[in-house]
């Protein structure tokens, strides 16, 4: 999924809110919110978690308050998500063998060949109003548990701890005995 995910700047590159108040306070190692563009779902992942619940509300803390405009993204950040992005994107065509790859996949899904040119333009336009547009419609319903679906995977012993914590912050669990569970097709 790496090569064709886009992530969500400024809100998980290095030194970022994510990274200051998620891995900087030692809730989670790792984090990212990333879209594929083939499935067209957007996930948010924690993962290698101290405290997965404090986690996830701590992530729901960020998104909220730079949609309700407690909190904006400084410029410095803003440049270095948006030079992030760009990196990630030219490292796709850098090669012959990935141009042919793209060439490909911009046959298959009858894409123009100008996309990458057209995209790397499209991010240095980006404004701090198109991020609170974007977040809302898409960033806020990430955790929405009306329209969005929530897996945690862990060690057996922390199971029954973290649907407590979820539980009381609305967004309820079924626990799955194993990963065999016929209760696994409903979601």
């Amino acid at each position: 999924m790496e090569e064709r995910t886009k992530h969500f700047f400024p809100y998980d590159c290095l030194k970022g809110p994510m990274w200051r108040q998620i891995r900087g306070l030692g809730l989670a190692y790792s984090y990212t919110m990333q879209v594929d563009p083939d499935s067209g779902m957007i996930f948010f992942v924690l993962s290698q978690s101290s405290d997965l619940v404090k986690g996830y509300e701590e992530s729901l803390a960020i998104v909220n308050s730079h949609l309700n405009g407690t909190s904006k993204f400084e410029s410095e950040l803003f440049e270095s998500a948006t030079s992030g992005l760009v990196f990630e994107t030219i490292e796709r065509v850098k090669t012959v063998a990935n141009t042919t790859g793209e060439s490909r996949k911009a046959y298959y899904s009858n894409t123009d060949m100008t996309f990458t040119q057209e995209l790397l333009k499209k991010i240095s336009q980006v404004t701090n109003a198109d991020l609170d547009r974007v977040g809302e419609k898409y960033l806020k319903p990430l955790f929405d548990c009306s329209v969005s679906k929530c897996a945690v995977c862990c060690h057996p012993n922390k199971v029954d701890e973290i649907v407590k914590g979820f539980q009381q912050i609305s967004r309820d669990l079924t626990k799955l005995s194993s990963l065999e569970d016929e209760l696994l097709t409903k979601y």
